[in-house]
């Protein structure tokens, strides 16, 4: 659905509610709350985060170079990983490819989206500092970034992951220490 259409929608429940409001007789300030209930609620459903644009995910490692990207099997014995074993990404095309796509990421507030895939991402700057976050690919939602201070979406983030790993279904991964 293109941002027109979604724009137009959320002016329709505006005004439903603002048409509701007023057949009940309340007062301006009840409709006007359930008008922000409204649009809130066609907001999150139909909008999912682009009404609030995009976001830099990574704007806390300020710029810094990053060396290398490793992805990881997000749980040992976890069947539905990405990647089986530690793979490290230090090829530049790669690494700014993903860089640019955590900068352009939206905000969203996923409710318990079902998991195709997932990954433990982590970016390791030329100072040592990293960032660690965990990537889900999910039924319905798209790719869902978690971070330890907010929850992205970036559908692109997913089909590229998909691409450098040559994904073609979940993987188990068997990195336990413990062998019977």
């Amino acid at each position: 659905m293109s941002d027109h259409i979604k724009l137009w929608v959320l002016l329709l429940a505006l005004v439903i509610a603002y048409l509701l409001g007023r057949k009940i007789r309340s007062t301006p300030l009840n409709w006007t709350l359930f008008a922000l209930v409204i649009v809130a609620f066609c907001s999150h459903f139909f909008v999912k985060g682009s009404i609030w644009g995009t976001w830099n995910a990574i704007e806390v490692l300020k710029d810094k170079e990053i060396i290398e990207i490793q992805l990881q099997p997000s749980a040992p014995n976890w069947k539905v990983n990405l990647v089986g074993r530690n793979i490290r990404l230090s090829d530049k095309k790669d690494k700014e490819r993903i860089t640019q796509l955590l900068q352009k990421v939206m905000t969203y507030s996923p409710s318990h989206p079902i998991r195709i895939w997932e990954t433990k991402m982590t970016l390791i700057t030329s100072t040592q500092d990293t960032l660690v976050m965990i990537v889900h690919q999910t039924v319905d939602d798209g790719t869902v970034v978690y971070m330890p201070s907010a929850e992205w979406a970036s559908e692109e983030l997913g089909t590229y992951l998909e691409k450098i790993t040559r994904y073609t279904s979940p993987v188990y991964s068997d990195t336990s220490t413990t062998r019977h």
